[in-house]
């Protein structure tokens, strides 16, 4: 559903911002992702559904309280 000039546009900045993310942007951004991931980590994580205690979705959000031992 978009259009040409959309797409051009969408080619153009991720050509433009490739080096900006590898020099610059790309490991805090990284760093970043991997402290989240951790703290979601923290909590119970169901293993079927993927919902978990500590979320940064609504609707992947365990809303319950849980007792849970890690593993």
């Amino acid at each position: 559903t978009e259009s040409v000039a959309e797409k051009m546009l969408s080619a153009w900045f991720t050509f433009l911002l490739y080096k900006f993310m590898r020099e610059c942007a790309g490991e805090p951004l990284y760093m970043l992702f991997r402290a989240m991931k951790q703290q979601v980590d923290k909590g119970p994580v169901d293993s079927i559904t993927s919902e978990a205690r500590y979320s940064l979705s609504e609707e992947k959000l365990i809303r319950q309280s849980i007792d849970f031992k890690p593993m």
